[in-house]
């Protein structure tokens, strides 16, 4: 996944002051689904990418950033994809 999403996450929790714990209950997550995040283990779902903009109260343009950087993320994991069932078959 996309460092860059999973950085900016991050960085936005950060400056809330906000625990991955309290970040959860305040988005209605599992805080576990927090750190897969920020980790670049998992991607946000469209719904919880908005509660987190939401919460953070993201303007235009951080909205406009975030939405691009999980298009990319999303795009690079469906590359992954692709690309791994040609090179295990080689």
């Amino acid at each position: 996944m996309s460092a860059a999403l999973s950085h900016w996450y991050k960085n936005q929790r950060d400056r809330l002051k906000l625990s991955t714990a309290a970040m959860g209950r305040k988005i209605k997550v599992d805080p576990s689904l927090v750190t897969h995040i920020e980790k670049g283990r998992r991607l946000p779902s469209p719904r919880h990418l908005q509660s987190f903009l939401d919460l953070i109260n993201a303007s235009a343009d951080e909205r406009t950033i975030a939405w691009a950087l999980l298009a990319q993320a999303d795009a690079e994991r469906a590359e992954q994809r692709t690309i791994r069932p040609q090179a295990e078959a080689a």
